[in-house]
């Protein structure tokens, strides 16, 4: 704004002749940019009237709601447990709390069905009642995320029968009619309003890039319409619909699979149109679409998953993204691939994590030899992921209570993820396995540290973090061969996967150079925490 000054002399003007003056331009001031609002406004409106009436006048584009809003989503924790329901009585809810709260981990998901908080179409029924997952969940949830200072977030989907005929089958199921959005949208809106104060997100729907509902097209739902496009209006509903109720209540998106190994034509040749879509297509697709054609990215998170074996260093989109480590990939080139994606379609800010990480164990024996690699897996892809800059990662999953977790022989091809020995009527009781100490280590060591670097020393992959006070490392060797290594300290704490513990200061035993100089040095094979 201008500023307008005068000088105005004592002989010539009387006070109240200034008095007079500066009020007299004041009015006309204030009547000017009345005038000015008022003719703005007509033009406006004349364009927009231009527009309606098909004149080569551009509407203005719909701002997404992240662009208004100040983003206030509270941070993610990032060691969560996934693969864990409150909802099943069975097995004994307080043995697997138990587990949980001293495994360290501080974030879960629970699952909340569509279906069950409003099987009439219009009529939200929260109850407790038998035959649905609501029959123990909701208060049981409530109550221990309050008590435990747990980060819980809500898995929303599984429409109900008059919004989907199909419904019930799995939580990626889509409905069919625009219409089925906009009451899923209100739906989610009411589960934001009844636990949005002890809950810290919501999910929409599980890996609805996997055909588990409809048996392969992308055209899941047959409503003609290509899934991403029905999913990314369902997001965007929905996402508008909880900012609503919450302006700060974060939406986590996807739960995306994206997986190169798997394609989503496996039982069916070719989809409605001819053309064929692998997994690895879908959140691209998503992206494009949502950015182009909707306005922007509704979402606060991105949330992918990743399991070792079925992605593993070879695959690519995630192989060259992935410059560091055996043969690059993995989680790491997982995430800078998403990240690249994101940064593509106008999400660069958005956190990238992992509501299921894990490694998938097909056909292998129930050795001490099978169970400190999956232990090991633990120590790998925590470092490996919060290296790349995923903020938060849930171990799948967390006990033997569901048919994706259990092996009932040692020669099973089972999808054998748990933490925790033990069946589901707690008999014979539970026992923490090599995996859940290598859990609670590496939750305990990295919860408050800062990424810092890679470890460069040949021979080593290696994860470097930091806080204020000292030093953490998570390596191990790339080859099976061991390798030495040299700390500049006096002292170290190690943690291997398996659950040993051990402190070596500088010139005893264990210290390889067998002297007091201010350093020491190791032989690094599997996975290790050290501190120092």
């Amino acid at each position: 704004m201008g500023k307008i000054t005068s000088k105005v002399k004592e002989k010539e003007y009387s006070r109240n002749t200034d008095f007079y003056k500066f009020t007299a331009t004041i009015v006309l001031g204030i009547l000017l940019v009345g005038a000015t609002v008022y003719i703005n406004t007509m033009t406006f409106q004349n364009q927009t009237s231009a527009s309606r009436n098909n004149l080569n006048i551009q509407p203005i584009k719909e701002v997404p709601i992240t662009q208004l809003l100040p983003s206030s989503a509270p941070t993610l924790y990032p060691f969560g447990l996934a693969g864990f329901t409150l909802l099943n009585p069975s097995p004994p809810y307080k043995a697997y709390t138990d587990f949980i709260n001293q495994s360290g981990a501080k974030l879960i998901s629970h699952s909340v069905r569509w279906l069950d908080i409003e099987p009439v179409k219009g009529e939200y029924n929260f109850e407790s009642r038998e035959g649905t997952w609501l029959s123990v969940a909701i208060p049981e949830y409530d109550q221990y995320c309050r008590r435990n200072d747990m980060q819980c977030t809500i898995l929303f989907g599984n429409p109900p029968d008059w919004a989907h005929e199909k419904a019930g089958t799995g939580s990626d199921c889509l409905p069919i009619d625009e219409e089925d959005f906009d009451a899923m949208a209100d739906a989610a809106a009411e589960v934001v309003k009844r636990f949005g104060s002890t809950t810290s997100g919501l999910q929409i729907l599980n890996e609805p890039d996997f055909a588990h509902c409809y048996g392969g097209y992308d055209d899941q739902n047959q409503n003609g319409q290509i899934d991403y496009k029905d999913y990314a209006l369902i997001v965007k509903k929905i996402y508008q619909a909880i900012k609503e109720v919450d302006p700060s209540y974060p939406v986590l998106v996807g739960r995306f699979a994206s997986d190169p190994s798997f394609n989503q034509h496996s039982q069916l040749n070719k989809d409605r149109d001819g053309t064929k879509i692998n997994l690895i297509d879908f959140l691209p697709q998503f992206l494009s679409y949502s950015q182009q054609e909707l306005g922007g990215q509704y979402f606060d998170y991105l949330d992918i998953h990743y399991y070792e074996g079925s992605h593993n260093h070879s695959f690519e989109p995630f192989h060259s993204k992935d410059s560091y480590g055996e043969g690059g990939g993995g989680i790491r080139g997982k995430t800078f691939w998403a990240r690249d994606l994101l940064t593509q379609y106008g999400g660069e800010d958005i956190p990238i994590i992992y509501s299921e990480i894990g490694y998938a164990t097909y056909g292998y024996p129930e050795t001490q030899t099978y169970l400190g690699r999956q232990a090991e897996e633990v120590f790998k892809l925590y470092a490996q992921g919060l290296s790349a800059g995923a903020k938060s990662l849930s171990w799948y999953c967390i006990g033997d209570f569901s048919t994706a977790c259990v092996r009932t022989t040692p020669s099973e091809s089972a999808f054998s993820l748990r933490l925790l020995d033990g069946s589901s009527n707690n008999n014979p009781p539970l026992t923490p396995r090599p995996s859940y100490r290598a859990y609670q280590a590496i939750a305990k060591e990295l919860k408050d540290t800062r990424y810092n670097d890679v470890d460069d020393t040949d021979g080593i992959e290696g994860y470097l973090f930091e806080t204020d006070e000292n030093n953490k490392e998570v390596l191990w060797s790339r080859s099976s061969s061991p390798v030495e290594k040299v700390f500049t300290t006096s002292s170290l704490h190690m943690y291997s996967a398996v659950g040993e513990e051990e402190n070596i200061q500088d010139g005893e035993t264990d210290d390889l150079d067998g002297q007091k100089n201010g350093s020491i040095t190791i032989s690094i094979s599997s996975p290790t925490l050290i501190v120092w």
